[in-house]
């Protein structure tokens, strides 16, 4: 780590406070829909209060940020992570040639405030202290969101494609699909650590609740992910053991990944969509794919203005129904880039892509340098992260946990290194102990 880091890293009473432990678990809730959606289900009435809610914690972490850091927090962000602060001022910038310039301006807001949270999460804790205490919480949240389905099946199940999925407590099934991706991933990845059979018991629960509520949402994105991810830890973990350098390593992952391709290939076409509950277009994404791309190269350079065009509300409908032909109202582009792209044009997009690759050959790196149980799931949290990105939007959402925490985890890493666990020694015949 650079000494401008270690400078910069919280000392003691700074880390890992309960008062940021606390707040980390609000933001788990409140990004994950864990609070909007019972909200919305139960309350309406309570439902702008959720507004402000945000807006209070943007404020509170922007503050303890310049309490404890000064201005130099800011420094780290221009030096290590220039291409995240770009797309963001390019994200607020749009508001001046978007569509609806209040809309824009809005969720601006909203996604630099959750950036800035992920930034103060990652400088706060220390990502074992992270880790856990997002295990713990997704174990709650899934228990409810599995109360949900049997107690209150009009807001735990929807139809969807003719059939009944679970969504949970989530916003839609794929939100529930992709948490349950996050949190087995994050279970197989701890699970080794645990000498304590209560604990392993009961991340092994969370683990078989994430496993079926991930296939009950019938989410194909998430669990492709999910086996992608694991995949790569696989071959990390292995290459570690046998002590391969940086570039046997990536040769593995090559010939692993043919080797996936391959198989997937030689799998009959229509049960594989069967099995996964898509139709040949990928659930009607090629039309989205196709009419989104008319519409970047109507606005090549900068977008119809970030929010503008997805995740429409009653009040701003018009813009998609003005400038688009689909003839259902569409949530997101069904892929990150082109989202992105859309909305603030294809150099902050190219921009964008960029820091999520960055992203991952540095967590990459550290693991590499230091091996971590913590650290290979940040490894498998980005590989899954990247390749949803390919049918469903995460990158640059605002008020999401997942882009909360794709930022967090890697700064944590940063400031707070874990300390590397030793690699397994040869014996004298060989084998690895």
């Amino acid at each position: 780590m650079h000494t401008s880091q270690q400078q910069l890293a919280y000392s003691a009473r700074h880390t890992n406070t309960p008062i940021a432990i606390a707040l980390w678990v609000f933001i788990i809730l409140m990004g994950s829909s864990g609070l909007k959606e019972p909200v919305i289900y139960f309350v309406p009435a309570a439902t702008p209060g959720l507004t402000v809610a945000w807006l209070g914690l943007y404020a509170i972490a922007t503050l303890a940020l310049f309490r404890q850091n000064g201005i130099g927090w800011i420094y780290w962000l221009f030096r290590y992570r220039l291409l995240l602060t770009l797309a963001l001022i390019g994200a607020a910038c749009s508001a001046f040639w978007a569509v609806d310039m209040n809309l824009s301006l809005q969720r601006s807001v909203h996604l630099i405030g959750c950036s800035l949270l992920a930034v103060y999460i990652g400088f706060a804790l220390s990502l074992a202290v992270l880790l856990r205490t997002l295990l713990w919480t997704a174990g709650a949240t899934l228990a409810v969101s599995l109360m949900m389905v049997y107690a209150q099946p009009e807001l735990g199940i929807h139809a969807y494609e003719g059939d009944l999925v679970w969504r949970g407590i989530f916003a839609n099934k794929n939100s529930l699909g992709f948490f349950c991706t996050m949190t087995v991933a994050l279970s197989i990845c701890l699970l080794p650590k645990e000498t304590s059979w209560k604990m392993t018991f009961l991340i092994g629960l969370i683990t078989v609740l994430g496993i079926v509520s991930l296939f009950q949402s019938k989410s194909a994105t998430s669990v492709l992910s999910l086996f992608t991810g694991l995949s790569v830890a696989g071959i990390i973990v292995t290459a570690q053991r046998l002590r391969l350098g940086l570039a046997q390593q990536a040769l593995l992952a090559i010939l692993a990944s043919a080797t996936v391709i391959l198989l997937i290939q030689s799998i009959d076409t229509h049960w594989l969509n069967s099995l996964l509950g898509r139709t040949g277009n990928l659930t009607g994404r090629g039309e989205v794919w196709a009419q989104t791309w008319a519409l970047i190269l109507e606005r090549p350079l900068g977008g119809y203005g970030y929010g503008n065009l997805w995740n429409p509300t009653e009040s701003t409908i018009w813009i998609q129904k003005t400038y688009t032909n689909f003839s259902w109202i569409v949530y997101h582009a069904h892929n990150g880039f082109l989202q992105i792209a859309s909305e603030i044009g294809l150099v902050l997009a190219t921009i964008a892509v960029f820091f999520v690759l960055q992203q991952l050959l540095e967590s990459i790196h550290c693991q590499n340098q230091q091996p971590k149980k913590e650290s290979l799931f940040v490894v498998v949290f980005s590989v899954a992260f990247l390749l949803s990105n390919y049918s469903e939007a995460r990158a640059m959402i605002d008020r999401d946990i997942f882009w909360i925490l794709f930022l967090a985890m890697p700064i944590s890493l940063l400031l707070h290194p874990p300390h590397p666990e030793p690699l397994p020694e040869p014996t004298s015949n060989g084998h690895l102990v």
